[in-house]
């Protein structure tokens, strides 16, 4: 996967808010050009995030839309055994932040021009998503960089996402 850069956002930010900005990065860091240089409008519209109570904490799934109008994330990022697991940790692990505790999210419904993505030759992206997917690979990222999701003192929370 790489290593993982920090992305600092204030503490005040809406959830919301939060995922915009995550899918902004990951979209400009690792999907705008293709592996040979041709620029991509991949980008990611929240539909919807869920919040369902349980006596221990809150649940968080959320609906995610990646805009693709020309498939270039199907003809250049999903690919090919190991550019698709790639491409999905990238996804998963911007989205869900597995290494925070609890993560960002608990579930991630990945839809991809409005509809739930056909079967891929080499990742299954239909269905729930969870943080367990990508644990482990986003932990070595970001240890990889040395750096950890955290509060620091300016009452920022940073949130790693993928170098291209």
């Amino acid at each position: 996967m790489g290593k993982a850069l920090p992305l600092s956002l204030p503490c005040s930010r809406s959830l919301s808010d939060t995922f915009v900005i995550l899918g902004q990065k990951l979209a400009t860091i690792y999907l705008a050009k293709t592996y040979n240089g041709m620029a991509t409008d991949i980008r990611f519209e929240i539909a919807k995030v869920e919040e369902f109570r349980i006596p221990s904490h809150k649940l968080r799934i959320a609906l995610v839309n990646m805009v693709d109008q020309e498939e270039d994330a199907v003809r250049y990022f999903f690919q090919g055994s190991a550019c698709s697991q790639t491409s999905l940790y990238r996804l998963t692990a911007t989205f869900l932040q597995p290494q925070l505790n609890p993560p960002l999210l608990d579930g991630l419904v990945l839809i991809y021009n409005g509809n739930l993505l056909s079967e891929l030759d080499h990742i299954n992206l239909a269905g729930i998503l969870t943080p367990r997917l990508p644990l482990q690979v986003t932990e070595r990222a970001i240890h990889r960089a040395k750096r950890k999701a955290l509060v620091n003192h300016n009452n920022r929370r940073e949130f790693p996402v993928p170098t291209s």
